[in-house]
């Protein structure tokens, strides 16, 4: 049986995941209102779907490469991390961030696109 991950993953992670989710959604639609000259409110519930899932969906492995820096930087969080990952076989610091930048980028090609098609509209 594969050992819990550490407590320690979730307050990491979370408040940077969910922050970033709410911080980039709120930009994307205020510059999509700005440009077009309307409040946020006026902007189409359709238009801010067609913005903001693209962009939390990429956010999603940014986030992760950001928690991953967090506890790489702080040597108890890291200790605690390198242990898990030792203990589990899972991969270690570099190879884990050179998986998700190839994630993230993967996801990018395809959402950018998306969200620069929810600007056009």
């Amino acid at each position: 049986m594969k050992p819990r991950k550490p407590a320690i993953y979730l307050v990491v992670i979370v408040p940077i995941l969910c922050g970033g989710m709410i911080a980039i959604s709120a930009w994307l639609v205020s510059t999509y209102a700005v440009m077009r000259g309307i409040s946020m409110r006026d902007v189409p519930n359709a238009t801010s779907l067609l913005i903001t899932l693209p962009a939390i969906i990429v956010w999603i492995p940014i986030a992760l490469l950001l928690s991953n820096c967090v506890m790489a930087v702080m040597p108890p969080l890291s200790k605690v991390a390198q242990a898990y990952a030792r203990r589990t076989g899972t991969p270690g610091f570099l190879k884990s961030q050179f998986q998700l930048m190839g994630l993230a980028a993967i996801l990018a090609l395809i959402c950018v696109p998306i969200i620069i098609l929810g600007f056009s509209r």
